[in-house]
């Protein structure tokens, strides 16, 4: 556990080295998980679940479970740690929030990882959220179907299907929604994302970035993860072909072998 104000946050850990943390916003994340291991061959990692999943919390309010709640609890978790700096590694919601941290608490962060990601609501254009897609009205209503009835594994299955190239090729991996998933804090999310917005600062990020996106994702579709990497000067982009929002399954040996070769540069 590690205490933050008014809190703990529950992880796990990984591998040997520098340290570096992996984490997402409404997912749970655990050491054995794909991304975790792909960063752990070169880095001691800790997976950090926020409040609301699993042992971490309380929830004392709302605010607990926005983006910034969370970045708050990460910035207060590398200091109680005693950790100098480390590298961050998020995919999707988790690299949103380890985008705004490297803004937040930039002399504690030595690198970044981003997968699938975006640096501003603009994520939603072009992709399978979008409320101008041809498909979006009936997707959506049947996603917020299934969240109102509290049916979280068929949610999590529609979601995945929906957001890899090709879902025979890639079926559900076990570890998918296993480290646990919060309804409240996805919510708080959709709530808050509006106001989501760090293009413009993308700038003042000095450490050396690694971004990864697959061509044909559709959650976070691939001009975003563009406009982070034209944007942070230290920053690689790498693009997965046939290859949607998950590359550390869809194209697990590619994956970790870019997080190699990036991982050999920064050390």
């Amino acid at each position: 556990m590690i205490e933050v104000s008014g809190g703990r946050l529950a992880y796990e850990e990984a591998g040997d080295g520098p340290d570096a943390a992996v984490f997402h916003q409404y997912n749970g994340v655990t050491a054995s998980g794909a991304l975790a291991q792909a960063v752990a061959r070169h880095f001691r990692v800790k997976a950090i679940n926020p409040r609301g999943i699993g042992e971490s919390g309380p929830v004392r309010d709302d605010g607990d479970l926005t983006m910034s709640g969370f970045v708050e609890d990460l910035v207060a978790a590398r200091k109680a740690l005693g950790v100098e700096k480390w590298v961050l590694a998020g995919s999707s919601t988790g690299g949103m929030v380890a985008l705004q941290v490297a803004l937040a608490d930039p002399d504690g962060v030595a690198g970044l990882v981003l997968v699938g990601t975006a640096a501003s609501r603009r994520f939603m254009e072009g992709s399978m959220y979008d409320p101008n897609g041809p498909d979006a009205a009936e997707f959506g209503m049947r996603m917020r179907e299934l969240m109102a009835n509290g049916d979280t594994e068929a949610y999590m299955e529609a979601v995945f299907r929906a957001s890899v190239y090709d879902p025979e090729r890639t079926p559900q991996p076990p570890e998918f929604g296993a480290g646990g998933f919060s309804m409240p804090r996805m919510m708080a999310f959709g709530q808050s994302v509006a106001g989501f917005d760090v293009e413009d600062r993308l700038g003042e990020i000095s450490c050396p970035a690694l971004v990864i996106c697959g061509r044909q994702d559709p959650q976070c579709p691939l001009p975003n993860s563009e406009r982070i990497a034209a944007g942070i000067p230290a920053a690689e982009l790498r693009i997965f072909e046939e290859c949607g929002h998950f590359p550390y399954w869809e194209h697990a040996e590619q994956f970790r072998a870019a997080i190699d070769a990036w991982s050999t540069r920064l050390n």
